[in-house]
């Protein structure tokens, strides 16, 4: 009897530590998608802000495209098919966190345009859980860049 209550007592430790796990990454990728939108936000006409972002844990990289800008040939350097595949179809979406060449998030944020070099995209690699961009005001649009 005591073996059967330890094993469901282990059990549910288990599923519960696993669950709030699943959570924290959850409020991790919520806190990184409101912090950038806050920020494309305070964004005016001529502003330039350099921001700091704690990256969720499951991800190493961060890539925006300019939606407005046709894709760039495949394979572009970072070789995530997904990105280019949701580009090339009109998806509407221009910020995904990677995780692995099959595992990304993506969403849309508003008036975000990308200054690459030509490159009509720009991932940052996450360095210690934190990424660092540049946002600059450029008439109506939030330009991208390195900082």
């Amino acid at each position: 009897m005591a073996i059967i209550i330890l094993s469901l007592i282990l059990l549910f430790g288990y599923k519960s530590v696993k669950d709030l796990i699943t959570k924290s990454d959850q409020i991790d990728y919520i806190h990184f998608k409101t912090k950038l939108e806050s920020t494309i936000k305070r964004v005016d006409y001529g502003d330039r802000l350099i921001e700091e972002f704690s990256v969720p844990k499951a991800y190493k990289e961060i890539c925006f495209i300019d939606l407005i800008k046709d894709p760039a040939p495949f394979p572009f350097k970072t070789d995530y098919p997904i990105i280019h595949d949701s580009w090339d179809n009109d998806v509407k979406t221009n910020v995904f966190l990677v995780a692995s060449k099959e595992d990304t998030e993506s969403f849309y944020v508003e008036k975000i345009i990308v200054n690459n070099a030509g490159d009509n995209y720009l991932c940052f690699s996450a360095t210690r859980g934190k990424i660092k961009a540049s946002f600059e005001g450029i008439g109506r649009d939030i330009q991208v860049s390195e900082p």
